[in-house]
């Protein structure tokens, strides 16, 4: 299954997602599997054991993460 986990969506507004979508090949066309409860970019997504991990990223250039 190919995924699209958030992101900068392309046109003028340019602000982070927050969509996680999959590629129905069937129909060549991109569907919403979910959406996030924040939007994030420049992040990284890996599976493991079946669940998929969001590291790092940002939500209108703000860092997403706790700093104690």
């Amino acid at each position: 299954m190919l995924l699209l986990v958030g992101g900068l969506p392309p046109g003028p507004d340019r602000l982070p997602s927050n969509l996680v979508q999959y590629y129905d090949d069937e129909k060549k066309t991109w569907k919403i599997l979910t959406i996030m409860p924040y939007n994030s970019a420049h992040h990284c997504v890996v599976e493991v054991e079946n669940f998929l991990l969001m590291i790092g990223g940002e939500d209108q250039w703000n860092p997403n993460g706790f700093n104690p």
